[in-house]
């Protein structure tokens, strides 16, 4: 499901663009034959779908829930931030609350994101959380002063997020990102599925 309203983070909309784009010929794109391997605490270029390309990394609190940007081909120089978020709370309850708005913290700066297709899954429940549509160089500017970043999901008087979650919390390293950034975005302009 493609989600149709289009959020910023206050953070990344606040950046200025000070660099051009970082690119790298589309041929040599051709050259990554597939999907890299994930490493630990390291950004790749992970997924490579029919119309996308991810670059992610592991979260360190929660291991699973990795932190995406998702390149759709025809618009590489922009990305949706992503991040799935797994709870074992138990609470059902949270399989009715697709598309819903909630108060989050990036780094401790308030922002919205939207859960979109919560989910059973192994022992608990998981859903997605769309962080935001940002261009690459603003999120690489945002992030070119950290080593890594922050995700707190916060309680407000429209939902109280802790009744469903467990952790409310991750982080991400911000290892490697400059790097995967480049590959992602050579990928998006070769503009066609990686071999594998």
């Amino acid at each position: 499901m493609a989600h149709s309203r289009l959020r910023f983070l206050p953070a990344f909309v606040a950046i200025l663009l000070a660099f051009p784009a970082v690119s790298m010929p589309a041929d040599m794109s051709q050259a990554l034959n597939t999907s890299e391997d994930w490493e630990e605490d390291r950004w790749v270029v992970s997924y490579i779908g029919e119309s996308f390309v991810i670059a992610s990394v592991n979260g360190q609190i929660t291991h699973g829930d990795r932190l995406r940007l998702r390149l759709q081909f025809g618009d590489c120089d922009n990305a949706s931030v992503i991040t799935h978020v797994y709870t074992m709370k138990g609470n059902e309850e949270i399989l009715d609350i697709s598309e819903k708005d909630i108060a989050i913290a990036v780094d401790g700066n308030r922002a919205v994101g939207t859960i979109l297709e919560p989910y059973k899954f192994l022992m608990g429940y998981r859903f997605f959380l769309y962080l935001g549509y940002s261009d690459i160089n603003s999120i690489k500017n945002y992030f070119s002063e950290l080593t890594s970043t922050t995700l707190e999901l916060l309680d407000s008087d429209e939902l109280k997020i802790t009744d469903y979650v467990d952790l409310n919390r991750n982080e991400w390293s911000l290892t490697g990102f400059n790097e995967a950034i480049v590959k992602a975005q050579a990928t998006c302009r070769a503009g066609k599925k990686l071999e594998s």
